[in-house]
């Protein structure tokens, strides 16, 4: 095995056991896109203004469904601002879990079925015309069917630090 990446500044160990045999990491989701809150506060404020208006003579029926966004807009804000994301592995299974407010994508594996991780890269142009990656990471279950452990990691360096240190550093697998 190739030796292990340095661990990015935004991910903390939890726990790290001295045989190598179990690991947490985890990182909280406001220093991935620390540009989303702006984004996020100027709909919010359309939003609160439609739902505000709704209750004025002759103003159009967009309250509640103004009102809906706001509060899916609320609450991506605060999960962004509050949720930690959790990878822990150790002999018996892999799990990735988002905290305090619930998020979809938590999932736990039997370490038996894990039979291998990727790191998957997508690019894209952002408004400037300037090319961005976007990193996940992957594990090949029972070897063949690949599901989605973690999207959206900004730099190679995190997705490589998961894939070669903790898990194929834990588990014992190569990919």
């Amino acid at each position: 095995m190739p030796s292990s990446p340095q661990r990015p500044s935004s991910f903390h160990i939890l726990h790290d056991d001295q045989d190598g045999r179990s690991t947490t990491v985890w990182w909280r989701w406001r220093q991935l896109y620390p540009g989303i809150y702006f984004f996020a506060a100027v709909w919010a404020a359309f939003a609160l203004f439609a739902v505000v208006d709704s209750f004025s003579e002759g103003a159009t029926r967009a309250g509640p469904l103004a009102a809906l966004l706001l509060m899916g807009i609320g609450y991506g804000v605060a999960a962004g601002l509050l949720n930690r994301t959790y990878l822990e592995v150790d002999a018996s299974r892999l799990s990735i879990r988002h905290e305090p407010l619930p998020w979809p994508g938590g999932r736990t594996f039997r370490a038996a079925e894990v039979s291998g991780v990727l790191v998957e890269s997508r690019t894209f142009q952002d408004k400037n015309g300037a090319s961005r990656s976007s990193y996940s990471l992957h594990a090949v279950i029972r070897g063949k069917r690949r599901v989605r452990l973690l999207s959206g990691l900004p730099e190679v360096e995190q997705a490589r630090f998961l894939e070669q240190r903790i898990v194929e550093g834990v588990l014992g697998i190569q990919s």
